[in-house]
């Protein structure tokens, strides 16, 4: 074989070399928005309490769901068994396909997976069909130079350092007569617990007290949330004796109102921080609470 012959191929070699490398690194891609989105899932939990009434948006699910996201992207990028790992990262990113379509046929304006980070669910849609034709062109080889053992060790250290927070989180809450229990700024507001009581809340609410006399529906909400703002005109459209009160948890976004006999408008205090799964409905008799209705669904005005 002539010099020229073998620089050629030497050369070839090297071209291939490069190509199956390059090919190789799509699986990192994948791994990245995993580990982002276990990351901004994590500093959510570990900043407020994220309740949700489905068990697929659930504290407990996602916080499974983090070390899930964690675990399988330092299993991609440690190409271990590789394969296998591309065969759950297609499934993964086909599920969250499927819950993507969800989240736009419900006309959700975001995905919920990447934290308090808001993105259309049509644009993660769109990223996982992308991730998923990544995984379909990366080639199931394992990397003898990488370290199995040293990704592991680094999978787990990450996927404490991401978990701790979340159930070292603390709250504060409620006692029957208004008292703050417990040392974080945090307050959750379950109104479950309130059920025959003197209505909690009455002293952190503005303005008069006329809520204390009658039958009254007193609605927690936030002016930004567009589920609130239906429940709020379902309840201005509906013909009853019974009056509404509307109490805007901070921070304030809501304009001025105008106040009627039946219908009134006040606001939380913002001295404190308030975690409500708004909105958040109870009715109220002579200042007491007769029946908790949780997370009310907006219904079609008659």
């Amino acid at each position: 074989m002539s010099a020229a012959a073998s620089d050629e191929n030497a050369t070839k070699d090297k071209i291939e070399t490069q190509s199956k490398k390059w090919i190789g690194n799509f699986q990192l891609p994948p791994a990245l928005v995993l580990m982002l989105a276990a990351i901004l899932k994590s500093h959510q939990l570990s900043n407020s309490p994220y309740t949700a009434n489905l068990v697929f948006e659930s504290r407990v699910f996602t916080t499974v769901l983090i070390a899930y996201e964690l675990v399988l992207a330092f299993w991609l990028m440690a190409r271990v068994s590789p394969r296998v790992a591309r065969r759950f990262g297609i499934a993964t990113f086909f599920v969250f396909c499927l819950f993507g379509v969800e989240k736009i046929t419900s006309g959700a304006e975001s995905c919920g997976c990447f934290g308090v980070l808001e993105i259309p669910p049509i644009v993660s849609l769109a990223t996982n069909i992308i991730l998923i034709g990544l995984l379909l062109f990366w080639p199931a080889r394992a990397s003898a130079k990488l370290r199995p053992t040293a990704w592991a060790v680094a999978g787990l250290l990450c996927v404490a350092a991401c978990l701790y927070p979340v159930f070292a989180f603390t709250t504060s809450t409620l006692s029957d007569v208004g008292h703050i229990i417990g040392g974080d700024n945090i307050i959750v507001i379950d109104t479950s617990t309130w059920v025959n009581k003197p209505l909690p809340i009455e002293r952190f609410i503005d303005g008069e007290p006329n809520y204390t006399k009658g039958d009254w529906r007193l609605v927690l909400y936030h002016e930004n949330c567009p589920v609130c703002q239906r429940v709020i005109q379902s309840a201005i459209s509906e013909t009853t004796e019974v009056g509404s009160v509307f109490v805007e948890v901070p921070p304030y976004k809501s304009p001025p109102r105008e106040e009627r006999k039946n219908l009134l408008w006040r606001r939380l205090s913002d001295e404190q921080d308030w975690f409500v799964a708004a909105p958040d409905v109870i009715e109220i008799s002579d200042g007491v609470v007769t029946r908790s209705l949780g997370q009310l669904k907006p219904t079609a005005a008659k």
